[in-house]
């Protein structure tokens, strides 16, 4: 498997398509095809689907994985070789929950700035299933709500995101049976297993916004009650009262990485559990339920 093939390979999965793959890499479309012909040969299976946009098979999710822990080394031995003017920045692919990156990442990114050698590449997604990202090669880097790593990667707690039950101060007034409800998305289950915690199923009335900030003004607006992380409730507008006394729902959060010797992405991961424990609570209350994004 060539460095040049396996570049063809992961640029058509990051751009979608094999003429913009080849457009990117200054290749004629021929050119683009002869390479990923001869790595599936190498491989010894199919690993693209040529579907639009393309997609990795099972056995093209292992070679991207492959393609990416060997572009980065790649890209950082060029670096350390002086060649910094004729190379791009290594590229470091994270994913990370929404909750996360509409509160604390922010001075991640604010970090990453000052790097010159690396540009982030992020994907949104739950943390619940993050670091599945890592297992099919499509993040180096998962900020996820599983303790446990998969093989190839370590896991690095990071700390609690805190979430708080709240409503507007005249809908928390009336108390939490039928109150309305607002959801982060089909999957989000943080709600349900509050309202389980007290006996209830679900309200008639919810409303779902799959966006953290959205989620914060639709709480604000009263279109019904939702757990809120306790970060973001510093910045609300609206008078948001906790429903109860035992309000309080904690979600550990881990950072889980490839273990893969590379500067950059230490410094990332370093930076990532830097500030993971400065922002996120410490101590566990009571554990339950989940937020997708």
């Amino acid at each position: 498997m060539q460095i040049e093939q396996l570049r063809a390979f992961a640029t058509a999965v990051d751009l979608g398509t094999l003429d913009a793959a080849a457009r990117a890499l200054t290749l004629t479309p021929s050119a683009m095809s002869q390479r990923l012909r001869a790595l599936e040969t190498s491989a010894g299976s199919v690993l693209l689907e040529r579907s639009t946009p393309v997609r990795p098979t099972v056995a093209g999710e292992i070679v991207l994985r492959m393609a990416r822990q060997v572009l980065l080394i790649e890209a950082e031995a060029r670096h350390d070789l002086g060649a910094t003017a004729e190379t791009e920045p290594a590229v470091l692919r994270m994913v990370v929950n929404a909750d996360s990156l509409a509160t604390w990442f922010p001075v991640v990114l604010e970090r990453a700035a000052t790097w010159p050698d690396a540009v982030l590449h992020l994907t949104v997604a739950d943390q619940a299933v993050a670091a599945d990202h890592l297992i099919r090669g499509a993040a180096m880097a998962a900020v996820t709500s599983r303790a446990r790593a998969a093989s190839g990667c370590r896991s690095v707690p990071l700390g609690v995101m805190r979430y708080v039950a709240v409503a507007r101060a005249e809908l928390a007034a009336s108390g939490l049976a039928g109150l309305p409800m607002v959801n982060f998305g089909p999957d989000d289950d943080l709600q349900d297993a509050y309202l389980a915690r007290h006996g209830l199923g679900r309200p008639p009335r919810v409303t779902q916004v799959p966006s953290s900030e959205g989620f914060l003004a639709a709480v604000e607006a009263g279109l019904g009650w939702g757990m809120m992380p306790e970060l973001q409730l510093a910045g609300a507008e609206a008078d948001l009262r906790p429903l109860g006394a035992d309000a309080v729902v904690d979600v550990p959060l881990f950072l889980h990485r490839w273990k893969l010797a590379s500067e950059r992405l230490d410094r990332l991961c370093a930076t990532v559990v830097e500030f993971g424990n400065v922002h996120l609570a410490k101590s566990l209350a009571t554990t339950g339920g989940r937020r997708l994004g």
